[in-house]
Formats: structure tokens, C-alpha cells, sequence
């Protein structure tokens, strides 16, 4: 998931940075990096920064601050018709919508849960 998460910072920048019109040395400035090289580096390839350094970026270039929020995408359903193999519940169906996807277990399914749980503890 990481690397999704590298994917999604480094396309608010480069969508912030190409809105803003600014050159890659006038970023550096605002900055008070002496090298743009690392401008030109965090616009070509997603890299593993700090949130200090998201935010940073995002305002000098624009303004702006990044938006946080959650997203489960293990809920929805995936091409092969239903959740990856090591999220499935043998018995359990799935039913999506345009909410989070919803699990339903027949009662054989809840009693092997409840006995594995069990025999957990």
C-alpha cells in the first residue's frame, strides 16, 4: 500500500506544480533548496517524502495543504468477483454497491468463526 501512497502524494504535486505555471528554480527558492535537481527528482518519479515535505510543496507551489482521508480498498469488489484470496471467509458472499462493500455469512460460516476464534484464545 505504500506504494500507492507515493503514487497519490506525487500526483498532487505534479498536478499543483503544472496548475502553477512556476518554473522548477523558482520552487527550489521558495523552498531555500540551493539544488533543483531534488524539484526535478519529486516531479519525475514518486518518492517515498515526508508529510512535512508534502505539505511544504504543495504550498509553496500553490498554496495549498494536502487533504487526508481513508479509503478501504480491500471492501470493494476486485475483477475476479470478490476479495482477495487471503481477506475470503469460506461461506461468505459479498455484495457491492456504491458503498463499501457488504459481507454476508451463512450461519455455518459464523460458527467457524466463532470455533476459530475460540480456539485462539
Amino acid at each position: 500500500m505504500g506504494a500507492n501512497s507515493r503514487h497519490l502524494a506525487h500526483e498532487l504535486i505534479v498536478a499543483a506544480f503544472k496548475k502553477s505555471g512556476l518554473t522548477k528554480a523558482e520552487v527550489a527558492k521558495r523552498l531555500g533548496w540551493k539544488d533543483r535537481s531534488r524539484i526535478s527528482k519529486l516531479l519525475n518519479v514518486p518518492a517515498n517524502i515526508t508529510v512535512e515535505t508534502l505539505g511544504e510543496l504543495l504550498f509553496v507551489i500553490d498554496g495549498s495543504e494536502p487533504n487526508y482521508s481513508q479509503n478501504w480498498p480491500c471492501r470493494a469488489q476486485h475483477g475476479n468477483g470478490g476479495h482477495p484470496e487471503w481477506l475470503k471467509v469460506p461461506g461468505a458472499t459479498t455484495t457491492t454497491s456504491t458503498s463499501p462493500a457488504k459481507v454476508f455469512y451463512s450461519q455455518e460460516a459464523k460458527a467457524k468463526i466463532t470455533r476459530t476464534s475460540e480456539a485462539a484464545l
